[in-house]
């Protein structure tokens, strides 16, 4: 049975880790596990393409929520671009929400799980999720296919997420990191989503899956 719900010693494993993380690296996106800042930016690239053209819709906004935040990146990238959003993050590490709130304090952070927060059915136009799936914490992948399923629910018009590409031949090598084949999470979506595409030609180790509603 799937779960969206992290084990305790999981979640504490994970908290400790972004702690001594951000300890070592300070608020930069080494300390969020990212090779370097062009990685992040061009995962972020490819994530917002989920959002309607700037053109037509100018001043609308969108509310977002990102999940997995970090120091909410995400957001500084998309309000660079000129989109005008309503943002809400969410994060397990304690650290990483203090952190955000501290830089953004007109944002809305959320610390814990996305299990723990009572948000409604189509509670956001768009749901972002980068990289916070890429650490194993069951050997089925279950819990991310659980999530995944959940921030679907949660979307009024689309959902982006990326997850690491098992046929990278140094993915599929590391035991810590939890990878899926592309095909398989695309098989998986189509049982719950109205349209399912993806994309995976912008970085070797990497896929994005797009659910439109």
């Amino acid at each position: 049975m799937m779960t969206d719900r992290l084990a305790e010693k999981q979640r504490q494993r994970i908290i400790l880790r972004h702690k001594a993380s951000i300890e070592r690296y300070g608020y930069t996106p080494t300390a969020l596990f990212w090779s370097n800042r062009d990685v992040q930016l061009k995962r972020f690239e490819v994530l917002s393409r989920i959002l309607p053209s700037l053109k037509p819709v100018q001043h609308q906004a969108w509310s977002i929520l990102d999940v997995g935040c970090g120091f909410a990146d995400l957001y500084t990238y998309l309000r660079d671009k000129g989109y005008n959003i309503q943002y809400t993050g969410v994060d397990l590490s304690p650290d990483m929400i203090f952190s955000a709130s501290n830089m953004y304090p007109a944002l809305n952070f959320l610390q814990g799980e996305l299990a723990d927060q009572d948000f409604c059915v189509q509670s956001f136009d768009f749901v972002f999720l980068s990289g916070a799936l890429n650490e194993v914490v069951d050997e089925t992948g279950d819990y991310a296919k659980s999530l995944i399923q959940k921030i679907y629910q949660l979307a009024r018009y689309g959902v982006a997420f990326n997850l690491l590409n098992r046929h990278d031949s140094w993915i599929a090598s590391r035991s810590d990191l939890q990878s899926f084949y592309p095909r398989e999470i695309v098989v998986f979506c189509e049982t719950f989503a109205k349209k399912v595409d993806w994309c995976a030609d912008y970085l070797p180790n990497d896929f994005t899956v797009f659910l439109n509603k």
